[in-house]
Formats: C-alpha cells, sequence, structure tokens
C-alpha cells in the first residue's frame, strides 16, 4: 500500500530477483534496493587449544598456532566458519565480527609474574598491530602452583578478506604454561553486515 497522496511521498522499492530461503527479512541499503538478510547472528565458530603450550621466550609476543576447531556436542559452530592456517585467522565474508580469547594458563610460579593475551590485526595481509590485550598478575608465593584465567575481546569491521586477518598472541613474563583444554577457546560472531 502506498502512503496518502497527501504526504508528498515519491519513491521506488526494487525488491530482489530471487525468493528469499526461510527466515529472512526485507532490508533497504537506503536508496530503494531491498535485498533479503538474515535475523540475529548468523555465524558463530569456537576454536581450542589442541595441546599445551610451554613458553620458549619470556617477554615476548607469541602467535599461538594449534587452535582447532572445537566441535564436541552441544557447542554450536553456526554459518561458515573462518579459515585458520599456521594461527592466522580468515574471514569468510565482510560484516562486522565479536572476537572472544579467553586463555588459561598455570604455574606461575615465582612472585609478580604475568600472563597477556592479545588480539593482533592486519589490514593489508602482512604486518599485524596490537587490537586489544588483557594482563593478569600473579602475586602469590614463590614456589607455589596458580592457575589463572585471561580473557579480551574486540569488534571488528571487516571490509576485505583477503587483507584483513587476525592472530591470538599471548605473552608471558616468566614460567607460565598456556593450557590445552576447554579453558583456553577463541570465539568468533558475524553479529551483521558491515
Amino acid at each position: 500500500k502506498s502512503p496518502p497522496h497527501s504526504a508528498g511521498q515519491s519513491y521506488t522499492l526494487t525488491f530482489p530477483q530471487t525468493a528469499p530461503s526461510s527466515g529472512k527479512f526485507i532490508q533497504t541499503d537506503g536508496s530503494g534496493n531491498l535485498s533479503f538478510a538474515s535475523a540475529g547472528i548468523s555465524m558463530v565458530d569456537i576454536y581450542k587449544l589442541s595441546s599445551t603450550i610451554n613458553p620458549t621466550a619470556s617477554n615476548t609476543s607469541t602467535t599461538i598456532t594449534n587452535f582447532a576447531q572445537y566441535t564436541t556436542s552441544p557447542i554450536a559452530n553456526i554459518g561458515t566458519n573462518m579459515t585458520h592456517s599456521s594461527g592466522t585467522f580468515s574471514f569468510p565474508s565482510t560484516g562486522l565480527y565479536e572476537i572472544q580469547a579467553f586463555l588459561h594458563f598455570h604455574e606461575l610460579s615465582n612472585n609478580y609474574q604475568y600472563v597477556q593475551v592479545e588480539i593482533q590485526t592486519t589490514t593489508n595481509n602482512s604486518s599485524y598491530t596490537l587490537l586489544a590485550k588483557a594482563v593478569t598478575t600473579n602475586t602469590g608465593n614463590a614456589g607455589g602452583d596458580t592457575k589463572t584465567s585471561v580473557y579480551t575481546s574486540t569488534v571488528l569491521d571487516i571490509t576485505d578478506i583477503s587483507n584483513q586477518k587476525v592472530k591470538i598472541n599471548y605473552l608471558s613474563s616468566a614460567t607460565a604454561i598456556l593450557n590445552g583444554d576447554e579453558g583456553s577457546q577463541v570465539i568468533f560472531k558475524r553479529l551483521g553486515d558491515t
């Protein structure tokens, strides 16, 4: 139904050429071109460490390379997956993505040792910059066995899937071991269109 003549409106809405699949809604680009889009989150992809990491150098930011997709039921990975190769995550499509990184460390055996989790990104598929980080410090007694979890997150606007990529790094001041278990995960969610 068109607006009343008294409104003085004149515009064109153009429907897509193809019919929608189930669960889609109609959206406009602001210029009258309509398309069918997904309602809600259309992609969730969860990874966890496949093995424990023993730090080889203190105070050095190191890319985690041994993530594997977490598929244990009832874990829910939906939509098109991320691509993971040697620690580099590539996005399946453009859009707004939330990235959450949880890392589980133990054996902080000396006073005032710290661990850090980092989300690093590139816009040119070459040089990476630190985008988000979280740090925790152990102030326990020397010789103690302490466990700690570190969490950080961010939201990225991915407009170029060939050049925009992400790495998850960690840094420990000394003897923190990164546990290869369910406590160390990275979660990608596509929140919507860019």
